[in-house]
């Protein structure tokens, strides 16, 4: 999809969002799909790494101003992964609570759902990486851009009026 940013799942994000999204539009994949189980199994791997997961978002970059988007809920992969984020240019979008808690499964649908066309117009007009987190608090969702670098050792947050 040519003009689209692609949207790659991680594997805390239920793969089965990823149906409803592309019914609408939305270049949207997972790691499930993009790193089977059975091909995993063969390398020896339980599970996708973050680097491979990073790297491989980073090859898929359509032009300069595209970049892949990796929506996680995996907080940490800010404080152990932002080099690696930063050398592979690519965007990243964290679902979670208030506190950068994991969200039930619903919820993480919820934000995606309340936030996928701001996010989506973003990602598509940025000149450079971006950063965002969507949280919930019991039905209020808010839209959040990193104020700060990505290497900062405190994260600075400003709230995205929608």
């Amino acid at each position: 999809m040519a003009g689209k940013p692609l949207y790659l799942l991680d594997e805390n994000i239920s793969y089965r969002f990823v149906v409803p999204f592309k019914a609408l539009g939305y270049n949207m994949t997972s790691v499930e799909e993009v790193f089977p189980k059975e091909q995993l199994l063969l390398l020896g791997k339980k599970s996708a790494e973050d680097p491979d997961i990073i790297e491989w978002l980073g090859t898929q970059q359509i032009d300069y101003n595209l970049r892949g988007v990796w929506i996680t809920d995996d907080w940490e992969a800010s404080k152990l992964h932002a080099k690696l984020i930063l050398a592979h240019s690519i965007c990243v979008f964290w679902v979670c609570d208030p506190l950068n808690n994991a969200l039930k499964a619903i919820q993480q649908l919820q934000v995606l759902a309340m936030l996928i066309e701001y996010i989506d117009d973003i990602f598509k007009t940025a000149s450079s990486p971006k950063y965002l987190k969507g949280t919930i608090t019991g039905r209020k969702i808010r839209l959040w851009t990193l104020a700060s670098h990505l290497m900062a050792r405190s994260l600075a947050w400003k709230k995205v009026i929608i």
